[in-house]
Formats: C-alpha cells, sequence, structure tokens
C-alpha cells in the first residue's frame, strides 16, 4: 500500500509542480505504525495520523454543519483536527523505492493467451497462475512474455 501510495503521490506532485510537505491519512492501515513511518521514509515528509483514524463519515458531519449554518466556513473546523502521531523520515528510503520499480518493471509485459475459440483475447486475471500454465474456467492460458 505504502509503495503504491508513494507512485501516487509522487505523480500528483510531478503534474502539479507542488512538493509534498506533509501527508494526512486516514483509514483502517493507519492503525499500522509500520506502514505510516515506511509512507513517510518513501515520500521524505511528515505522515500526520489523526486522532479519529475513520475521516469520511466525519467529513459529512462537517458538510452537513456547514450545510445548516454549525460553522461559518471551512476555516472554523481547523481547530477541530486532533492529530494523534506525527511520523517523520527516518532514513532514505531510496534502494527500497528501486527495488519496488524493478519489480513493477518486471511485472510487466505478461500475456495471457486463452486456448478457446476467441485465443486472440488477452486474459488479464494473472493472479493465482502456478507456473506458466494454468486453467480458466472452461479454458487455458498460457503466459507468455512479450
Amino acid at each position: 500500500i505504502a509503495f503504491q501510495a508513494t507512485d501516487v503521490i509522487r505523480a500528483m506532485a510531478l503534474d502539479s509542480k507542488i512538493p509534498i510537505s506533509q501527508l494526512r491519512v486516514d483509514g483502517g492501515v493507519v492503525a499500522s505504525d509500520l506502514v505510516m513511518q515506511l509512507q513517510a521514509d518513501l515520500i521524505s515528509a511528515p505522515v500526520l495520523r489523526p486522532k479519529m483514524k475513520e475521516l469520511t463519515a466525519l467529513g459529512a458531519a462537517y458538510l452537513a454543519g456547514l450545510g445548516v449554518g454549525v460553522w461559518k466556513s471551512v476555516k472554523d473546523l481547523a481547530h477541530l483536527q486532533q492529530l494523534d502521531q506525527k511520523f517523520s523520515p527516518e532514513r532514505d528510503a531510496t534502494s527500497q523505492l528501486s527495488q519496488w520499480n524493478r519489480a513493477i518493471e518486471k511485472a510487466k509485459g505478461w500475456r495471457c493467451f486463452a486456448t478457446h475459440p476467441y485465443r486472440n483475447q488477452f486474459c488479464n486475471r494473472v493472479r493465482g497462475h502456478k507456473g506458466k500454465h494454468h486453467v480458466h474456467g472452461l479454458h487455458d492460458c498460457l503466459l507468455v512474455w512479450k
């Protein structure tokens, strides 16, 4: 998850030309200190974990409150955010990112050719292959490097 998120974060920073100064996170995986520290190391920026781990419902409640006048503006909500922990980058993760990128490159280019009447179509279900040949439903597939 952390490596995939890093790819997205780097693409966003590259496209927007705005460097990432920090990452605010939420969701189930934020309970893992290991993943949060890895994420901070991978993006070379602090990762901020809130006390409330699931923010989707809270965000909906904030929008509803804004809609009915509980708060006058988004600025009024800033003081409601409570930080649980800040994970600062502790080490250079360049070698780990290089290994991740090499693994991604090696995973590209596999095609699965079906032996049924529509064999010119590619099978995109690559998971679960044992060796180079496997059974896919009623037809066989053969993984071939393109």
